[in-house]
């Protein structure tokens, strides 16, 4: 009996095999017709019109991709995956006629095909092979370029045209940038020369339209989430959406300056997460640590503009400033601490000798203490997330140029600001010292990086804080 249920199983795969085949063989003899028709069409074309070098040179390309496809069609075929089948020579059709009209030539080609192939709408196209990055130059033939020094539309034109050229012909940025680099481009800083400033472009704007034709097809594949990926050496506006999980409208935000190396991956696609195991979820924690971080400078800062936004004495604003701790004693302490014993190496019994040694001065030390509260925020490096081991509560490092920090606790309050020093030998440390440091103290430290709103904003404190001399 088992025997017999076997064989009845082995003959019903073998005529489901062969009923696929037949119907492969048919599918592919009327897609073969109508390729067959495109290839005439266009062979026609390079024979009776007047082309340019660059569109004859587009046409023999597209007819290469056509013999590719019928390749992997025959390879398909045998391997008998009929969604395969159809959707390979579906897309090897479509890219043939989307690159004839994406060069101006072929319109009624394009309309003639198009109405012989069905794709439906909710259909997830599984298989691509095309080497030619098709969407990536869409998006650069409708893309308006912009520069700083406003470039007339013609020296613009010419130069999405080398860039266009050179990323269907393969090459590479360095071959991209020399075309461009004699094309009277003018040379403007921070550029050192034309050379510079033509591999900036090339890099930046290659990247783009990589990235936008990248997005394009994973919303077509319904991706709903990315990662966002950084360099080697990221930017501080960068490092706050490195290794973070967004929505997929958020792309967008990537690639905002030039030269910038970032990337996006997709992590989530019809709600069921890509990466197995607990990446998704480790991502997700460091995107909810980084938000809080700068929702807690964001806050922080917003705080500062208000509360010294009239202020007009520097009295007055030491006053202010003293009331951002959680306390007096709080604040004398590290007065104590940061200017007598570390700019001064004064000896003081505590902080209330401290308070009295302050006011005989007319608040000198209290002044010294506001004024590298006010250069650490105005001169921020980057925002860091720290948990210590000895502490439950997060806390927010505002990391300066100087290498000086302050520490931000919950309810906008200061709870030091100090320079990054070795204790021991009393030297500066660089945020890469002090980040080992304070790595053996903490159970977590991330780098957050900043983000826009941020940066105008201790922009505009730089410029209000002046008249404190800072």
């Amino acid at each position: 009996m088992a025997n017999l249920t076997k064989d009845k199983i082995i003959k019903l795969q073998q005529e489901a095999r062969e009923a696929l085949l037949k119907e492969g063989n048919k599918y592919k003899k009327e897609v073969d017709s109508l390729l067959r028709q495109l290839e005439k069409d266009i062979v026609y074309r390079l024979s009776k019109e007047p082309l340019t070098k660059y569109q004859e040179w587009r046409l023999q390309e597209v007819l290469k991709d056509i013999k590719k496809y019928h390749s992997q069609f025959d390879f398909s075929l045998k391997q008998s995956v009929k969604k395969m089948i159809k959707n390979t020579l579906i897309i090897a059709t479509e890219k043939a006629l989307t690159l004839l009209n994406m060069f101006g030539i072929g319109k009624q080609l394009k309309q003639k095909y198009r109405e012989k192939i069905l794709i439906e709408k909710e259909r997830v196209k599984v298989a691509d092979f095309s080497i030619i990055p098709v969407e990536a130059l869409e998006f650069l033939s409708a893309y308006s370029m912009q520069f700083a020094d406003n470039l007339s539309k013609d020296l613009m034109e010419q130069i999405k045209r080398k860039i266009q050229l050179g990323m269907a012909e393969g090459k590479t940025l360095g071959q991209i940038a020399s075309e461009i680099s004699v094309l009277n481009l003018p040379t403007i800083k921070p550029f050192k020369n034309v050379q510079d400033r033509a591999y900036t472009i090339a890099r930046t704007e290659t990247a783009r339209a990589y990235h936008m034709g990248q997005l394009l097809k994973y919303k077509e594949w319904q991706v709903e989430e990315i990662i966002i990926i950084c360099g080697k050496t990221p930017c501080t506006i960068c490092q706050s959406h490195c290794d973070t999980i967004h929505p997929i409208e958020y792309a967008d935000e990537v690639l905002k300056h030039p030269n910038c190396t970032c990337t996006f991956a997709p992590i989530k696609r019809k709600g069921k997460v890509l990466n197995a195991g607990n990446y998704y979820n480790e991502k997700e924690q460091i995107s909810e640590k980084k938000q809080w971080a700068l929702n807690t400078a964001k806050s922080f800062y917003k705080e500062v503009e208000t509360k010294f936004k009239n202020v007009k004495t520097t009295e007055e604003a030491v006053e202010i400033f003293k009331g951002m701790f959680p306390n007096e004693k709080e604040f004398y302490k590290h007065v104590k601490r940061r200017i007598l014993e570390d700019k001064y190496n004064l000896e003081v019994k505590d902080w209330i000798e401290t308070k009295r040694l302050d006011r005989e001065t007319n608040g000198k030390y209290g002044h010294e203490y506001f004024k590298l509260f006010l250069k650490t925020i105005t001169k921020l490096n980057t925002l860091i997330y720290q948990k210590r081991k000895e502490s439950p509560l997060p806390r927010t490092l505002i990391y300066s140029k100087l290498n000086s920090i302050a520490i931000i606790i919950e309810e906008n309050k200061i709870l030091s600001i100090m320079y990054a020093k070795d204790k021991r030998t009393g030297k500066k440390l660089t945020l890469e010292e002090f980040l080992k440091k304070e790595q053996e103290n903490s159970e977590e430290l991330i780098i957050v990086g900043v983000d826009n709103e941020i940066k105008k904003t201790y922009k505009q404190l730089q410029e209000r804080f002046k008249r404190f001399g800072i």
